[in-house]
């Protein structure tokens, strides 16, 4: 689905801050992420650095590094004692990744996917363009996702780790984002049973 065309479906996004959240959209230079909000300590889409993050390899054995990383969880759940776990997703220096992409792929190949990223038209990637700390922007893998005790984000808040909150259209961004990666509806040529 194209972005303009999810906006314009999104339930979540009030009637009065449509036409300026399409506007941005479709400008160039979109701005997601901010400084830390002064006023909202704990909020969906904050961004941390040196943030423990795991995931398994294939001989089923965890990796474990402190990383950069995305909230993912719903700003209420953040609420201190709310809950005993938070979601996080893996973030990445853009400059970084595209090298990688770029190793990886023929110089056009390249080229195209990383236009693609920047555009935020892969589904598995979020794309923060001039991300505080990071000027060329940031790689968010909505694919790569570590569940972690909130006693480790409850320090990481208190440690002062968090560098960056999302701009009320970067979060309307996420959301969007977070929809078609997880809830997009299936092509009709997925048959499954039906109960009953």
């Amino acid at each position: 689905m194209d972005p303009l065309e999810a906006a314009s479906r999104a339930g979540f996004i009030p009637e009065r801050s449509k036409e300026a959240f399409v506007a941005w959209l479709t400008k160039s230079g979109n701005q997601h992420a901010i400084l830390p909000h002064p006023d909202e300590q704990r909020l969906q889409g904050d961004i941390y650095r040196q943030f423990p993050f795991a995931l398994v390899k294939d001989d089923h054995q965890a990796s474990i590094a402190l990383k950069v990383i995305l909230v993912l969880n719903n700003t209420c759940d953040l609420q201190l004692n709310r809950t005993p776990s938070c979601n996080v997703a893996l973030a990445a220096d853009y400059n970084c990744y595209a090298e990688s992409i770029r190793a990886a792929r023929s110089d056009q190949s390249a080229t195209n996917f990383l236009a693609d990223v920047e555009r935020n038209r892969i589904d598995d990637l979020f794309f923060l363009q001039d991300c505080p700390t990071f000027p060329a922007g940031l790689v968010v893998f909505l694919n790569k996702i570590s569940t972690v005790p909130t006693k480790l984000y409850e320090r990481a808040l208190k440690q002062g780790h968090r560098f960056a909150s999302l701009s009320q259209h970067g979060f309307y961004h996420l959301l969007i984002k977070l929809n078609r990666f997880f809830a997009r509806v299936e092509t009709s040529d997925v048959s499954r049973l039906c109960a009953g």
